[in-house]
Order: structure tokens, then C-alpha cells, then sequence
């Protein structure tokens, strides 16, 4: 059974020393946020080698961020139906499909179209980790549970005592 400590991380196995865990998730979010269609501070270098104009390159950069900022709609819904294995899977088989489209493609709405759902997949990454913060975060709060079996619980009893 796993702790139920300040900062205890259920989606981790028993035998990865406590310590250790919340670096391992930390490595998972730099991985994931250096990857994911553009690099925007490379630009130069991509006008050079795809022979396209520095404005394109930047709207497709630009649909990236956008496509991070639209993940906050949804990011909870997702975080409480899906577990976290599944997420971190899919959002890497998501953005390993979009960085090959990127490397390869010469056209300006591919390109867009892909960073755009590359920026998606790349916030949707934090879902899990946003959950074990969101545990510390709240943890005074009454009720914040949000490792139960129905964690949308949760945040209904917290709106219910905001409002009363």
C-alpha cells in the first residue's frame, strides 16, 4: 500500500526510494517540455534548412503555445478519467509522431496543424504531475482528497464549502 504522506506519489512503484520520486517526475516534465514540434530560440537555424520564411516558422511556434493554452479547458476532465500511465503514454506516442512530422515536412500548414496539437499533447503531459501538486498544494485544505476513488468528489465539496 502507498503512503499517504505530504508528497506521496501513488502512480510510483513501492520499490523507487520516496526521495527519488518526485525527481523522476521532474526529469518527465523537462523531457517532455524541450520536445514537441519548434524550438522557437532555433529559429534562424530553420529558416536556413527548410528554406522557409522566418514569419512561417513563428506562426507555427505561435499554434504551439496557443495549443498549450487551450489545454487548460480540459486538463482536469482528462487528469480524473484517464490514469496516469495512460496519459504519460499517450502523450508520448503524441509528440514522437508529431517531432518525426516536424523533421520531415516542407509544408507551412503541416507544420502548423502539427505544433499545434504537439502543444496540446505537451501540456496535457502535466495532467499527472499537476495532480501530485495539486495534492500539496491543497493539502490543508478539508476534503481535498484527490487520490480517491471519485476525485472529482473533491473538488465538488470545496466548491460546496466556498459557497456556503
Amino acid at each position: 500500500m502507498h503512503e499517504t504522506g505530504p508528497f506521496s506519489i501513488p502512480a510510483i512503484r513501492d520499490f523507487v526510494p520516496p526521495k527519488l520520486r518526485p525527481w523522476i517526475i521532474i526529469a518527465f516534465v523537462i523531457v517532455f517540455q524541450f520536445s514537441g514540434g519548434l524550438y522557437l530560440a532555433a529559429v534562424s537555424e530553420m529558416v536556413g534548412s527548410t528554406a522557409l520564411m522566418q514569419e512561417d516558422i513563428m506562426m507555427a511556434g505561435y499554434a504551439s503555445m496557443i495549443g498549450m493554452g487551450l489545454t487548460f479547458a480540459i486538463m482536469f476532465r482528462l487528469k480524473f478519467r484517464f490514469a496516469s500511465k495512460t496519459s504519460l503514454m499517450t502523450c508520448s506516442i503524441a509528440l514522437i509522431v508529431s517531432n518525426l512530422i516536424c523533421m520531415q515536412t516542407h509544408s507551412i500548414p503541416v507544420l502548423v496543424i502539427t505544433c499545434f496539437f504537439a502543444g496540446i499533447f505537451r501540456m496535457q503531459q502535466g495532467t499527472p504531475v499537476a495532480g501530485y501538486f495539486l495534492r500539496v498544494a491543497f493539502s490543508g485544505v478539508p476534503g481535498a482528497d484527490f487520490f480517491q476513488k471519485r476525485p472529482g468528489e473533491a473538488f465538488r465539496r470545496i466548491v460546496r464549502a466556498e459557497c456556503a
